[in-house]
C-alpha cells in the first residue's frame, strides 16, 4: 500500500501564497508604503514629492512639508543635475520653483536663469507669509528675485525634532 504523500507541490505552493499575502499585510500594517519606498529608493521618492509638490508655500511656524526632500537632495554630490531634472519635469509650479531654487543654491546659476528665461506655463502659487497674509502669484515672477530667494530660504531652514 501506498502512503499519501503529506506535502506536495500544489499544497507547497498554496501556502507560500498565504505566508507571503499575510507578510505583505503585516508589513502595510506597520508602515505605509511611502514608508517603504523612503527605505528602498529616497532619491526617487524625494524627487517625486518635489515634482508634485502643492501650489503653495507656508513661510508659517511649521516646516514647509517638501523642505525635507529638498534638503535630502541638497546633500547628493550629484544635486545641480537632480534640480535641473525636478525643475524640467516637474508636474506643479511650486516644484519648478523648488528646483530652480536648488539650483541656486548648488551655484549653478546659468541653469537657473535658463528656467526663468524658458517660462511656458501660466501657473500661479500661493504665498503664506504668515496666518492673515496670503499673496498669489504667477510662476515667471516666483522665479525671479525676491521671492525665488525667499523659497531658497525657506528651503534652507532647519528642520525641527517635532511635528506640527
Amino acid at each position: 500500500m501506498r502512503r499519501a504523500q503529506p506535502f506536495g507541490p500544489l499544497q507547497f505552493a498554496a501556502l507560500s501564497a498565504g505566508v507571503l499575502t499575510a507578510l505583505l499585510t503585516c508589513v502595510l500594517i506597520i508602515a505605509p508604503a511611502d514608508a517603504w519606498w523612503a527605505f528602498a529608493f529616497p532619491r526617487e521618492l524625494a524627487m517625486y514629492r518635489l515634482e508634485h509638490a502643492s501650489n503653495y508655500f507656508d513661510f508659517g511656524g511649521c516646516p514647509y512639508a517638501p523642505a525635507e526632500s529638498w534638503q535630502y537632495i541638497r546633500a547628493q554630490p550629484n544635486a545641480a543635475e537632480l534640480f535641473d531634472s525636478v525643475a524640467v519635469q516637474a508636474q506643479t509650479g511650486a516644484g519648478r520653483v523648488m528646483g530652480v531654487a536648488g539650483l541656486m543654491a548648488a551655484g549653478t546659476q546659468s541653469r537657473a536663469s535658463r528656467h526663468e528665461s524658458h517660462e511656458i506655463r501660466t501657473d500661479s502659487i500661493a504665498f503664506l507669509w504668515a496666518w492673515d497674509r496670503k499673496e498669489i502669484v504667477p510662476l515667471a515672477r516666483a522665479l525671479k528675485p525676491p521671492l525665488i530667494d525667499s523659497v531658497l530660504a525657506l528651503m534652507q531652514r532647519p528642520l525641527p525634532d517635532y511635528e506640527c
